[in-house]
């Protein structure tokens, strides 16, 4: 909170779904570990999760807390060991992880962290440990993988995302609006899964937009040690220079600021919830990952042309559906590229694998499919002795 500038609200919430993922794993460790028993042609044959070793562990700063623990909680599980690098602005927190681990009970030299910046990742990076795991962005992921190659380190990789939302005809338009402001608002836009790119259905599209602005509005901006505050400051000089180079973008472009669209003036780097409409392809917004509360709504009048612009990005890692069919969310969803879809809202499940496509990654966390990664697979036959 202190060092990113998070609402106290939300930075407790991160706490709390921290615990809620390291008791998930304890409670069904059996489970997860299990591994499978085959038999064919008279052989019975053993499939088991291994440890694979040690893993160096890069975290970013939108969320310190609770993203070490996608590694740090299998990896317990399995027996790895882990060296953890934070990310340069948040070290306080991953120093504080490790005494929060340590008070836990944890043995020494299980967990090991690490402080510094770019240059003290790349050295870990190239190190002999057995694999990596990394949360940032693609440019930095790529780097990785390419550094990671003399090693053939073991990789899990969630890089970048541009997550669309495509909001049908059939939803009422106030609950859509709400949900979407949501998602795209929370940690200030700083979320890699965020809503970042709006498809909404021209029926409903004045009225959805109309939902949007009241809403947006009505999102209280500040300090992160004030209370009820919504949308905390972002993280850095640099990274609000960024978001308003980008929305400089689309309004040179031809875009329209409904709300917001200017740094808040003043001490800190705060910058207005902004929603964007006449958006074309060809603005950043719609082309770049946007780290920041900036939302871009565009209407469509047939369906697949929005699944097409919904796919029309590098990126792959969520995508957003508001709709009052089953199957039609269904549907849509088989054609979206990503690696989690969610319809009418976000929500977390522990059980569930999370990563990406495209240029958004590859690897898994959550549940049995995060286990595996972080695993060695180890096939065992057992023929008998005639």
């Amino acid at each position: 909170m202190l060092e990113m500038g998070k609402p106290f609200e939300a930075a407790l919430k991160e706490v709390d779904g921290t615990a809620e993922t390291l008791e998930y794993h304890a409670k069904n460790a059996k489970q997860l570990l299990a591994g499978e028993r085959l038999k064919q042609n008279g052989v019975e044959m053993r499939i088991d999760f291994a440890p694979s070793g040690v893993w160096g562990v890069i975290t970013p700063w939108n969320y310190p807390f609770s993203i070490p623990f996608d590694a740090i909680a299998p990896c317990l599980l399995l027996g790895n060991t882990l060296v953890l690098k934070p990310a340069e602005s948040t070290t306080l927190t991953g120093l504080e992880l490790k005494k929060v681990l340590a008070r836990a009970g944890l043995p020494k030299g299980v967990i090991s962290t690490i402080v510094g910046g770019e240059k003290t990742g790349r050295v870990l990076v190239k190190s002999d440990v057995n694999g990596i795991f990394f949360v940032g962005s693609t440019a930095a992921g790529k780097n990785i993988f390419l550094n990671s190659a003399p090693h053939l380190h073991k990789l899990v990789l969630e890089l970048g995302g541009s997550d669309p939302a495509i909001v049908c005809g059939d939803v009422d338009a106030n609950s859509a609006a709400a949900g979407v402001v949501r998602t795209r608002f929370n940690n200030c836009g700083q979320v890699c899964c965020a809503a970042k790119r709006v498809f909404v259905d021209e029926r409903i599209a004045k009225k959805f937009v109309s939902m949007v602005v009241e809403k947006t509005r009505s999102l209280k901006v500040g300090s992160g040690l004030t209370p009820k505050v919504d949308v905390g400051p972002l993280s850095s000089k640099a990274q609000l220079k960024l978001v308003e180079t980008q929305v400089a973008d689309a309004v040179k472009k031809g875009a329209r600021v409904l709300v917001g669209g200017r740094r808040l003036k003043g001490k800190g780097f705060f910058f207005k919830p902004t929603v964007l409409v006449g958006v074309k392809k060809n603005m950043r917004v719609m082309r770049e990952e946007v780290f920041g509360p900036v939302m871009p709504i565009a209407s469509f009048k047939k369906l697949d042309d929005a699944i097409k612009e919904a796919n029309n990005t590098s990126y792959g890692l969520g995508a957003y559906i508001w709709t009052s069919n089953k199957k039609k969310a269904l549907e849509i969803a088989e054609r979206l590229e990503a690696g989690t879809v969610w319809t009418n809202g976000w929500m977390w499940a522990d059980s569930c694998p999370w990563g990406g496509t495209k240029q958004s990654g590859f690897g898994r966390t959550g549940g049995r499919y995060g286990v595996e990664s972080f695993s060695n697979i180890k096939t065992v036959y057992l023929r008998q002795v005639k």
